[in-house]
Formats: C-alpha cells, sequence, structure tokens
C-alpha cells in the first residue's frame, strides 16, 4: 500500500515516522528498517529524533533513492550485473571511443565542429561527458525514447535536426554487447523491474516490510511507478512536505479540476503524539469557480495560487501533480500556523493559499495584514563583502542567544549558496573570537578540493606542464605542509627561499621549455633554472668574481646555506621530470604508474592526511576498472586526467559535520525542510542565486520539456522556499548590497526581491497603517532591512539595533570619533624619561657619534621606537613575482641605477647611503672608460633583473645619459680621494657636556661629497646637512655637494661658530626625540616649507597662520599621499603608529619641526650651475 502524508510540518511528519515505528514494530529486531533519504543531514536529524524519542536508533538504514533502487534492482532482477555497463563514467569513456570513427558520417554534421583540431582527446572526452549525462537523463526522465532508438525508430518531431542521438545510442548499445557486457540500463531496469515486481514472480520475503520516503522534494516519474509497483507488496509511507494544504499543482482543465474537488483526503489531527481521524478534507479552497478558469492560463498556481508558490515552487508543483496520478491513500497532516509575527503570517499564507497583495487598495493600506510591536521575524542585512556578511551574522547570533536563554546552537543552521567559498571567511571569524564570545560551530558540504590541500597540490603537480608555472603556482605547492616535509624545507627555510626567489630574478617556467611549450621564445633568465643556477655557483664563487659561463653568481648562497638550495634543487629537478612525464599522453596502466609515482615523489603525508592520499588512489582505481572495462586502449592526454580528477574533487563532500550540537554552516541541500528556530542565508546575491545552468545546443529534454523534469535553477528556488518554511522563529537573510571599491549598489537575489515586494504588497506595520501605500512600504523595508558599514570598527557598527559585540574594535572606534585629541598624547600619555638623566650621577659627560646622530635623523619616530622601546616594524614582506618586466619602474629602476653608477664613479667601496637593502648586481671592477651600455645589458641580464632582449636594452638606453652625467660630476669632485677628518665637539646641554665625535665621510679636496641615483629626498638634504656641519664646526669651510639625478645642488660653506649653534640644536632635538616623537617627518617638513617659498625668489616667508590653510593642504598631501601618486608618510608603520591624521595642531607641530631642524638647510641650498 502507497501512503502519502502531506504536511507542512517535517516535525509532524517525523513524530508520524515515530508513531508508526513504535505501533507497528517489525516482526524480528534484525529486520531493518529502511528510511530513505535526501541527504544526511536529514539521516541525521532522524536518527536523533527517533533515537531521542524511542531511546536507540539501531538497524536503521538511511538510503539515497538510487542507492535503494538500484538495491531492488538487484533483489528483483538476479541477472543484473553488479555494475551498470550504462553508467555515465563507463558511457562516456565508451563513447570516446566510438565517437571518432563515426564523427564525418552526414549524421553526426552538428556536432563535427566540436573535435576540430581535437589533437590529444580533450575535445572528444568533454563531448563525450555531455553526451553521457544526456543519456543518463534520458534513461531517468525519457525511457520510451531509449527504448524506441534501441528498436532503430525515433519522432522525428522531436529529434529535429539530430539524428545522430539515437543513432549514437544504438551504437552504444551495440558496442555494449559486443564487450559481453549486460544490455540492462536504467531506462529498460525500470520496465523489467515494474512488470516483474506487478507479476509477484520473485522472492518477497526479501524486500522490506516498510518503507518511509523523508524529507524528498521531488521523485522522477519512474521511480514513483517503481515506488506503486512495490507498495503492492509493502507498506510505503511517503511523508511529502507540502507547503499547502489546498492543491496547488499544474490543473490543466476543469474537467481534471472536478476530479480533484471531488478527490477526498483522510484527515488527522496529531494530539499528545497520536494520529487522531478527523474525517476527510477537501483539496481545493472553495469548490470550484469555473470563472477562474478561463483562457490560456488554467493553472490553480496562476488563477488561485500564491505568488510566493507560483514563482519558487513549480518543481514541488510538478512532484505533488505526479503524486496527484498515483493510487494512492493521501492522508492530510497539517497543523494551522497561528498568525503572531511576520514570518508565521508569510508561512500561513502560503499554507492556506491566501493571497492578500490582490485584495489591496493601490493607494491605501486597506486589506492588507497588520503588523504589530516590534517584529524582526524576518530580517534581511545588506554588507560589503563576505567576510563583513560573516562578521555581521556572529554579532547577530550573540544577539539572539542573549535575549533568548532557550535558544541553543543546535537550534541555528546558516545555509550557504557557496561554501567553499564562505568557510575561510568562517573559520576566521568563528574562531578567532574570544572565549566569551565564541558560538560552537560546525562546516559542512566542503568539497574535498576545498578541505584538503593535498588534493589541491595534487591538482597542481598534475598541471605542471600546463602554463607558465609561475612563482607563486611553484611556491603554493611547496607550502604544503606534506610537500615541505618531503623535501626537508621548514617554515624558516621557506621564508628564506621566498627571498632568494625574488632577489635571484625568478619570475615564471621552470626552466627554457616550458616557453617552448607555450610557443614563446625561450629566455635564458627569469625562469627557476635560471635562478638555481646562480644560487649554486654562488656556493662556488663570490660574485664580485664576476660572471662563469654566462652565469652570474647569486651571493647568499654561501655557506651552510647552499644546503637549502640544494634541497630547492631537488624539488625542480623531481618538477621539471614530472613536467617531462606529463607532456606525453600515457594509457591508463602507464598512468597509473606515474600518479603513484607523483604520489611517493612529492608528499610524506600524517595520519590526518592519509585520507587524501587514499582518496586520489581510489579515484585512481575507480578510473582503471571503468577504462578497462569500456576497453578504451587509446593513451590518455594528461588533460583528460586533470579534468576527471577536478571533477571528482568538486563533487566530493568530505565533512558532514550535521546536527552536532552546534550553530551549522551547511548548503541549502543538506538541511531542506528541517525546522529550525532560526533559519539564516548567506550569499543571497542576484546572479549567484539562483544558480543558473544553461542547457547544450542538443539537450533534447530542454527542447521537449514535461512535468517533473529537473532544473537546477527551479530547485535552488524551491530550496529558498523551503527555508522559508523550516524557519520556526526567525528567518535571516543576507548579501553583499554594496561594492566594497566604489560603494555602488548591488542587487539581491530575485527571489529575496520577489519575498520583499510580496512583504511590501501583502503588510504593514501598525505604526503605518494611515500613511499611504508607497510610504508603509518603505517603512516595512526600512524596519526589516539593515545596510552594515564597511568596517567592523565603524562608529555605526556600535550604534542602532544591530550592535557589535566585537569590544577589540572598541578603541578605534572611539578614536575614529574623538579626533580632538592629539594623537602624540593618545600614543605617549608623558614623555619616557630623559637617558641623560640616567648618566649625570655618574659623569657628566656624555659621548654621542656622529654616526647615531645620522641614523636618528633619517627618520626620528623610527630609531625612537627601536632604541627606546625596542620595537621593530620592518618587517620584510617579500611578494614573488610572476612575470617578467617588459619596461623598469622607479622601485624596479633605483637599484639598477644605484649599481650603474657605483661602477661608472669606480667608487662601489664608498657609502652612497641611498640603497640600503638593495642587492648589488654588479661588484667586478670597472672603470669609466672601458663600460660599454652592452656590458651593462649583459651584466643585468644575467642578474635577471632587466626585461628580456631589445627591452632590456632600450630600458638602460634610456636611463644611461643621465647616470652617465652624474657619474661624471661625482669623478670630478672626488678625483683628489677621501680626506680624514675627525670629529671631536662639545656641547654644552642641559648642564652637561655632550662629545659629539666620529669621523667625517666623504670628505674630499672640493668637499663633502654625496651622490644617488635617483630624486633628492628631505632625508637626503638633512643627512649632508648634519655632515656639513660638523665638518664646519670642526674648522673645515668646504661646501657639500649633493648630486642626484633630478637635482644638483650644493651648501655653502658655514662659519665654526654658526654651525656649532646648529649642530647643537640638533643633538638636542635627538634627546628630545629619545623621550618622545618628535613630528619630524621629513616629506611634511619639506612640503611645510615648499609652501611658504617665494617662486621667484626662493626665499621663505611667513608664519603658520599667515599660511595656515597653503601649508596644511600640502603636509596633507606629502602625509597622505595623492592620487596616482606615491603613497603618502602614514603608510610608513612608525608613522602611522603615532599620527594617523592631519590637523590644525598636527600640521602646526610638523611645521615648527621643519622650521627648527630642515629650515636653516633649506636657506643654504644653492643649484649646480
Amino acid at each position: 500500500m502507497l501512503n502519502v502524508y502531506h504536511s507542512n510540518s517535517m516535525a509532524l511528519l517525523k513524530t508520524l515516522i515515530i508513531q508508526l515505528i513504535k505501533n507497528e514494530p517489525l516482526e524480528s529486531v534484525f529486520e531493518e528498517e529502511q528510511i530513505l533519504v535526501q541527504s544526511s543531514g536529514i539521516s541525521q536529524w532522524l536518527k536523533m529524533s527517533i533515537a531521542s524519542e524511542i531511546g536507540i536508533t539501531a538497524n536503521t538504514k538511511f538510503p539515497l533513492p538510487a542507492t535503494f533502487l538500484w538495491n531492488m534492482f538487484h533483489l528483483i532482477l538476479p541477472s543484473l550485473p553488479k555494475e551498470s555497463a550504462f553508467s555515465k563514467e563507463m558511457m562516456k569513456w565508451k563513447m570516446m571511443k566510438i565517437l571518432p570513427s563515426v564523427i564525418d558520417s552526414p549524421e553526426f554534421e552538428p556536432i563535427k565542429n566540436y573535435l576540430v583540431n581535437d589533437k590529444n582527446g580533450v575535445k572528444n572526452h568533454q563531448l563525450a561527458d555531455k553526451i553521457a549525462d544526456l543519456y543518463d537523463q534520458y534513461s531517468v526522465f525519457r525511457p520510451e525514447w531509449i527504448a524506441e532508438w534501441e528498436s532503430g525508430t525515433w519522432d522525428h518531431d522531436v529529434i529535429g535536426h539530430h539524428r545522430w542521438q539515437p543513432i549514437l545510442w544504438k551504437l552504444l548499445v551495440e558496442y555494449t554487447k559486443a564487450l559481453g557486457q549486460s544490455e540492462f540500463h536504467r531506462a529498460n531496469m525500470y520496465e523489467s523491474f515494474i512488470e516483474k515486481v506487478s507479476s509477484g514472480d520473485f522472492d518477497k520475503s526479501a524486500l522490506p516490510k516498510r518503507l518511509f520516503v523523508v524529507g524528498i522534494s521531488s521523485l522522477p516519474p519512474r521511480f514513483l511507478d517503481a515506488l506503486q509497483a512495490l507498495s503492492r507488496h509493502a507498506e510505503i509511507h511517503l511523508m511529502f512536505t507540502n507547503p499547502c494544504r489546498f492543491y496547488w499543482g499544474d490543473i490543466k482543465d476543469e474537467k481534471y479540476l472536478a476530479q480533484s474537488e471531488a478527490k477526498k483526503r483522510k484527515k488527522f489531527i496529531i494530539e499528545h503524539a497520536k494520529a487522531t481521524d478527523a474525517g476527510e478534507s477537501h483539496q481545493l479552497t472553495s469548490g470550484i469557480n469555473h470563472e477562474l478558469f478561463v483562457g490560456e492560463d488554467t493553472t490553480i498556481g496562476a488563477s488561485v495560487g500564491h505568488p510566493l508558490l507560483a514563482s519558487m515552487g513549480k518543481m514541488g508543483r510538478d512532484y505533488l501533480s505526479l503524486l496527484s496520478e498515483k493510487e494512492a491513500d493521501e492522508i492530510d497532516a497539517f497543523i494551522d500556523i497561528k498568525r503572531d509575527s511576520l514570518l508565521h503570517h508569510v508561512q500561513a499564507d502560503i499554507l492556506n493559499l491566501d493571497d492578500k497583495s490582490q485584495s489591496v487598495s493601490f493607494d491605501s493600506n486597506e486589506g492588507k495584514g497588520m503588523i504589530f510591536g516590534n517584529d524582526r521575524s524576518i530580517t534581511l542585512h545588506g554588507c560589503f563583502s563576505p567576510h563583513r556578511e560573516v562578521e555581521i551574522l556572529h554579532d547577530y547570533l550573540l544577539k539572539k542567544f542573549n535575549e533568548d536563554s532557550n535558544l541553543t546552537p543546535q537550534d541555528v543552521v546558516i545555509m550557504v549558496t557557496d561554501i567553499d567559498l564562505y568557510s575561510p571567511h568562517i573559520n576566521a571569524v568563528f574562531s578567532g573570537v574570544p572565549k566569551d564570545r565564541y558560538i560552537p560551530y560546525s562546516v559542512s558540504d566542503r568539497t574535498a578540493s576545498s578541505q584538503a590541500p593535498v588534493l589541491q597540490v595534487f591538482l597542481d603537480l598534475l598541471s605542471i606542464g600546463i602554463g607558465r608555472q609561475e612563482t607563486s603556482k611553484v611556491m603554493e605547492i611547496l607550502e604544503v605542509p606534506a610537500v615541505m616535509r618531503k623535501f626537508d624545507i621548514d617554515p624558516d627555510d621557506f621564508s628564506k627561499l621566498s627571498i632568494w626567489i625574488e632577489q635571484s630574478g625568478i619570475r615564471w617556467g621552470l626552466d627554457e621549455e616550458t616557453a617552448r611549450s607555450n610557443n614563446l621564445p625561450a629566455p635564458k633568465q627569469n625562469h627557476w633554472l635560471f635562478g638555481l643556477n646562480r644560487m649554486i655557483l654562488g656556493y662556488a664563487i663570490p660574485q664580485e668574481k664576476g660572471e662563469f659561463q654566462d652565469i652570474l653568481p647569486y651571493n647568499e648562497c654561501q655557506g651552510s646555506a647552499a644546503e637549502l638550495a640544494g634541497k630547492l634543487g631537488v624539488l625542480i629537478d623531481a618538477l621539471i621530470a614530472l613536467r617531462n612525464e606529463l607532456s606525453q599522453p600515457h594509457t591508463i596502466q602507464g598512468w597509473i604508474d606515474v600518479i603513484n609515482s607523483l604520489l611517493d615523489t612529492f608528499f610524506d603525508v600524517t595520519r590526518e592526511e592519509e585520507d587524501a592520499i587514499a582518496n586520489i588512489r581510489a579515484t585512481l582505481s575507480t578510473l582503471y576498472h571503468v577504462v578497462q572495462s569500456a576497453q578504451y586502449t587509446d593513451d590518455i592526454a594528461t588533460e583528460i586526467i586533470i579534468r576527471h580528477f577536478n571533477s571528482i574533487f568538486s563533487k566530493d563532500r568530505l565533512s558532514q559535520h550535521l546536527m552536532i550540537g552546534k550553530v551549522t554552516f551547511c548548503t541549502l541541500m543538506s538541511m531542506r525542510s528541517i525546522p529550525f528556530k532560526l533559519v539564516c542565508l548567506l550569499g543571497m546575491n542576484d546572479a549567484l542565486y539562483p544558480r543558473a545552468c544553461q542547457p547544450e545546443g542538443f539537450d533534447l529534454m530542454a527542447a521537449n520539456p514535461r512535468i517533473g523534469d529537473r532544473s537546477r535553477r527551479h530547485d535552488d528556488r524551491y530550496l529558498f522556499l523551503e527555508a522559508i518554511l523550516a524557519a520556526q522563529e526567525s528567518l535571516y537573510i543576507s548579501y553583499v548590497a554594496k561594492n566594497i571599491q566604489d560603494n555602488t549598489d548591488k542587487a539581491p537575489s530575485v527571489l529575496v526581491s520577489e519575498l520583499l515586494e510580496y512583504l511590501q504588497k501583502s503588510y504593514c506595520f501598525e505604526d503605518n497603517f494611515q500613511d499611504d501605500a508607497e510610504q508603509a512600504e518603505r517603512a516595512l523595508v526600512d524596519t526589516i532591512y539593515c545596510q552594515h558599514p564597511l568596517s567592523p570598527f565603524s562608529p555605526s557598527a556600535f550604534q542602532g539595533e544591530y550592535q557589535s559585540f566585537a569590544a577589540e574594535w572598541v578603541p578605534a572606534s572611539m578614536a575614529s570619533v574623538a579626533k580632538k585629541e592629539k594623537a602624540a598624547d593618545v600614543f605617549l600619555s608623558k614623555p619616557l624619561e630623559n637617558i641623560l638623566v640616567n648618566v649625570s650621577g655618574h659623569d657628566a659627560q656624555i659621548r654621542l657619534d656622529i654616526s647615531e646622530l645620522l641614523r636618528f635623523w633619517s627618520l626620528p619616530v623610527k630609531h625612537f621606537f627601536a632604541r627606546r622601546l625596542n620595537v621593530n616594524f620592518d618587517l620584510q614582506h617579500h611578494f614573488t613575482r610572476d612575470e617578467e618586466s617588459f619596461d623598469l619602474d622607479a622601485r624596479e629602476a633605483f637599484p639598477v641605477k644605484r649599481q650603474w653608477l657605483d661602477a661608472l664613479v669606480n667608487q662601489t667601496d664608498i657609502e652612497s647611503g641611498d640603497g640600503k637593502g638593495c642587492q648589488s648586481f654588479l661588484l667586478n671592477d670597472m672603470s669609466l672608460n672601458n663600460i660599454s651600455l652592452n656590458d651593462m645589458v649583459k651584466q643585468f641580464s644575467l642578474a635577471g633583473v632587466l626585461p628580456h632582449g631589445g627591452f632590456g636594452y632600450n630600458c638602460l638606453s634610456d636611463i644611461r645619459e643621465s647616470i652617465a652625467s652624474v657619474a661624471k660630476q661625482v669623478r670630478g669632485l672626488t678625483a683628489s680621494g677621501l680626506l680624514e677628518q675627525k670629529i671631536d665637539l662639545c656641547f654644552e646641554l642641559d648642564g652637561l657636556t655632550i662629545h659629539l665625535d666620529g669621523w667625517a665621510r666623504r670628505l674630499f679636496a672640493h668637499g663633502s661629497v654625496y651622490y644617488r641615483a635617483g630624486t633628492l629626498r628631505p632625508q637626503d638634504i638633512l643627512q649632508a646637512w648634519i655632515q656639513h656641519l660638523a665638518v664646519a664646526a670642526s674648522g673645515i669651510q668646504k661646501p657639500t655637494y649633493i648630486l642626484c639625478i633630478s637635482d644638483q645642488i650644493m651648501i655653502e660653506p658655514l662659519g665654526i661658530a654658526e654651525a656649532k649653534e646648529y649642530l647643537r640644536n640638533l643633538v638636542h632635538g635627538y634627546y628630545q626625540g629619545m623621550c618622545s616623537p618628535i613630528p619630524f617627518l621629513p616629506r611634511c617638513c619639506y612640503a611645510a616649507l615648499k609652501a611658504i617659498q617665494d617662486k621667484k625668489t626662493g626665499l621663505f616667508c611667513g608664519s603658520f597662520q599667515e599660511n595656515k590653510d597653503k601649508i596644511t593642504s600640502a603636509i596633507e598631501q606629502a602625509f597622505t599621499g595623492g592620487y596616482n601618486a606615491f603613497s603618502g608618510e602614514i603608510s610608513n608603520p612608525y608613522i602611522s603608529r603615532v599620527w594617523t591624521e592631519v590637523n590644525d595642531d598636527f600640521a602646526e607641530s610638523v611645521f615648527h619641526a621643519a622650521l627648527t631642524y630642515l629650515y636653516p638647510a633649506m636657506t643654504r641650498i644653492k643649484a649646480i650651475e
């Protein structure tokens, strides 16, 4: 007997199942209870519910429909093989064998172009995959087509110009027969199964005595036919979660409607967990209204239905229509919904087929449902990014848990449109909070490749011969722990390698062969083998010895560090060997050897990673079995193997942590129809949900649709409807409503828009009932919708109804509001103890080295952090580059210019003070006369810093003249050789004697000489100024020259007394800056002085108050940076820790520092003619 239970409550259907199990237990405890489910989420929920009610869930199976039916096929049809010869994978590989032999036939002309230029068989594999998928669907949804095709006939109206489909199917059947395999496929299996079950000619004792079908929103028509056949020999209880108590299927005409009206359902009422017979119920809302069913559109959904059911419920409507055609006892078990919230109003409207939007006035709110109080049962949240969606959700859940002590994490489900996209954000937000805000959670339904890094790296290794093998791609492979262990590389080694790779010039390609395989010229530099050769040679030969066989040594790999280069060499050799192996196709047996060798070569797995490797081997074993069974003996290209593994790993769901007492994150499919107090939907954006799936051009089902056909888009629509109905108390919907870059609006899913439109047209809040309809609609949206701020530390995040619980962001939020305090006062409440005090009691004389003074004035705030606070923010971030240069930008050009300039002036041992941290490429001795442009091109090319070919030559040609000009000036001023001058000066400061000592640097007969292969910077001026003052105060009245590519200036000689006074101010500033940061920001100070400089006379005139706006604007430009310019000084981590914004007080303090320390130097600068 087939019993169909209709209910709007999944909880009630669960109660019916439990009652049937309790009241009518199976005869033997060894008999299995069979409950068909659509997902593991429903099976877990039922297991827990049955165990909670009965005490235990044992000897109960929860098979998927396809699994159950396949087992029944084997039971009823003993001749059926264990594995179908017409599985999707088997058909695909058989058709790969058949298609090339028939593609030139006239019947196959429509698809012939698909296989044009198919050199490696990839197109053949893709086409066969699509066709196999279609045939698989035909066998389930159009079995009569398959039967006709096998007999050699077909409906020409259906087939159209795709005659190749029945022909190919018949060839597939004949090929299968020739292999000696079973002719059973799903189309004829259904027919044979139903015929034999109907005849009763089989062992009935093997059938399950009872079968439950639960939580399945749709089944293929043939599956329902099979269930009905089984129902003659077993009790089948089909639990249908029906959102509406009245018939809302696809009514075709008045006759059918009359039949539906005449058809009654038994009605049961559940009281105290027991079902009571309550007579019969009608299926139509109010009998037959003939006037409603005129015209072409005669469906109940369109005529007397509900707009949400009509729009979102097509899949359920088709299923209901199919069920209505079956001979079954239909049982009505609906539960009335109390209209006490907006959510319950919507659910009740759907239940009772009540569309209020059709009876309301356009100008007023008459006829609308009234919502009382502060109803937040449905809320819509707009965010700026997926990460903010998760942060806002976390705060919302904390709010709900605080408001309702009865709400537990297990009462909450969060359904996500793309779980792989959101899972990193979920883990970052939910696991990175303090204990007092921690919410237990679990993430399910992640794909295998996204959850197991080993699987993703395996796919990357398979594709190592495809594309450019960029630096970042190889580093991502190496970064996986299993690979690092295999090659004995630890995290510190990895960081060091990142630096070496960047500095040695590696960009892309394992070797020259990579470029050739991509039809590109084969470069001699910038590939992995090029950089590795430099590293290995650096161990044997110092870089100053020059090149060896066109390889320039890389100096960092000397001594014990060379061992790390050797480990990298082993990895690169293994990748090149793998690339060469993968460049050739192999038979399936050959692929077994290649992939097993790959796993052994690149992975050293732990126990936690063994499952991923086992998954790879199992997938490979299954592929081997299928290919062998299909007797496909041709070589298989690497791209086909990659496509196969990628398809498997993107479908497999490894983690199913459902209903384990935590907040559950999952896809909408896993927990469909299961009731939760709080249902949350994330990622409800337009174009993302419902998903669009364009059918193939030769899909005959799409061209000839029928009731019951599956559609991903319709399935997504019905999932959304089921999510609305599954929410018992609250429905939370979230989407990315604003573009994070330009703040433009982004549309929500069309399903969200439809729900919002229905709410506007059908309901209004009590306070807005007297308003006009438009105002009431806006008020409703304003009430249930909340646009959240971009950042979690925004002041608005801590205001209003949905306040953030993230206490760590409160200081930043308060700082953005309270802008009146000085940043320095916030950073340091009072200055640190003067370092002079520490020594005044012991020795009244203090020594200060001039090199220390120079380092301080390069950036005072940095020196304060480093020397007084022992804080270092100079963390080197090395970002690997994946492209070779075609031109040199400013960052790349500077070290080239510096090394070239050093080589030209033959002064590589002189500190230029401007390229610290830049790698030296050219250290071999060269003189000005024997260095040619070609020499420089060759040297820099060997270092991997120049663009290839003529691009590199052009780059150096463009800068040669400016470098040569500066070099000529430097050589002219430094030809006499260095002078040694001891610095030994005394200053009285706060009752103490400060001894400034050291040695003068860059002092020549003509004066002090500074040069830089770049533009003139304010810190260059101040550094030269300090040295100039020290030399002048020592009695040497010589000018100081500062030679840069952009500017060549000199500082005029000073008298001893004047020099000592200026130097004393700088020494005093040093001791002040060691107690508290002083606002000497070089670029800001320079900009402030240039703002008051007269462009005609060059004089600096005016006070801060007289030029306040001009000075503040200049400082702000230098501090924050401008459009299409270098970043401002706030990007410096030391500066941004102390000063965060430009206000009047900050601008005045910067201007004062500029006048005190930089202004004296600026007034004595003179351009060199």
